[in-house]
């Protein structure tokens, strides 16, 4: 079954945007050789992402604890942050790389017109759904499938279209895998965490499935009879539509978000997947210190995490 969310403002309920239903069915597509470009393009850990509901209450609730001012979240009186950590341990993205900055300059229209269906005025969802699984010139695919990535998952739109602006991060192929596509993906969320905050018209767009997880992997439910410490790296490839869907049921019927709050996400070096002897050797002395050490981050758009124990939530 194929998962998108798009709700829109309604009786001022939360509309929410996206799409990793679209975006795991389009990766079951790809071949052995397909699949090898996005591990060398550094995109290899979304090919995880599997075809998982988002929970638009779930959703709303979140965001009501969200502070605007500072990006954290209040729950019970604690605050809390979603972290470039967070992001490594859900999505598998590290924190490091080229900063990931959109121009308002009007697309280059060669490569627009390259990668648009003849007689469309967007990058469709549909075209390039349609084209990345035969396509077998290396580069094209590459930059097709970021694309389709960006309007899916790491930076979706209510739109049924990829923004052409982002076209500039793709014509060169070997500087993908020098962006940083973690902090790329969580500024963006809260970009729009914050944007819908102050104006509730607007829709929800962002990376939910992340949104979703880290809620998920952080406030532990009892009763989902799920052993988090088994759960392998990146932590969004356990959440299946089953496991979701229990996990709704649970907070549904019982009102609150967690018996147990996990402040800072811990990962089995033996489950960490990435091609290393060593997974610190990929993730960096630096983040690792920043997500497991309690390292306050000296960048001010972050906030240190603070760590506590049986909240309820919701309420």
């Amino acid at each position: 079954m194929i998962y998108f969310v798009v709700f829109y403002m309604f009786d001022n309920q939360v509309a929410t945007v996206c799409m990793p239903g679209k975006f795991a069915a389009l990766c079951r597509k790809l071949t052995k050789d397909q699949r090898d470009i996005v591990e060398k393009i550094g995109l290899g850990k979304l090919l995880n992402i599997p075809s998982m509901p988002i929970q638009r209450m779930l959703v709303e609730s979140l965001v009501e604890k969200f502070n605007a001012a500072d990006r954290t979240f209040t729950i019970q009186g604690h605050v809390v942050s979603i972290s470039p950590w967070d992001v490594y341990c859900i999505l598998g993205l590290v924190d490091k790389g080229e900063k990931i900055e959109i121009s308002r300059k009007q697309a280059d229209r060669k490569w627009f017109s390259v990668y648009k269906q003849k007689g469309d005025t967007a990058i469709t969802f549909k075209y390039l759904e349609e084209r990345i699984p035969r396509e077998a010139d290396a580069d094209h695919f590459a930059r097709m499938f970021v694309l389709y990535a960006i309007g899916t998952i790491l930076a979706p739109s209510s739109k049924g279209y990829v923004a052409s602006s982002y076209l500039e991060l793709v014509v060169n192929v070997s500087r993908i895998k020098n962006l940083n596509w973690a902090r790329f993906t969580l500024v963006h969320l809260l970009d729009n965490l914050v944007e819908f905050k102050k104006n509730r018209r607007t829709g929800l767009a962002g990376n939910l499935a992340l949104f979703q997880v880290w809620f998920f992997e952080h406030f532990q439910a009892s009763g989902d009879g799920l052993d988090y410490a088994l759960h392998q790296h990146p932590l969004i490839r356990n959440w299946n539509e089953d496991k979701v869907l229990k996990r709704a049921r649970i907070q549904a019927i019982k009102k609150f978000g967690a018996e147990k709050v996990v402040m800072e996400l811990e990962l089995n070096e033996s489950k960490v997947h990435t091609g290393n002897d060593n997974f610190y050797q990929d993730i960096g002395d630096d983040q690792y210190n920043e997500g497991m050490r309690y390292k306050k981050s000296e960048n001010k758009d972050w906030n240190e995490n603070v760590m506590f124990f049986n909240c309820t939530f919701g309420q």
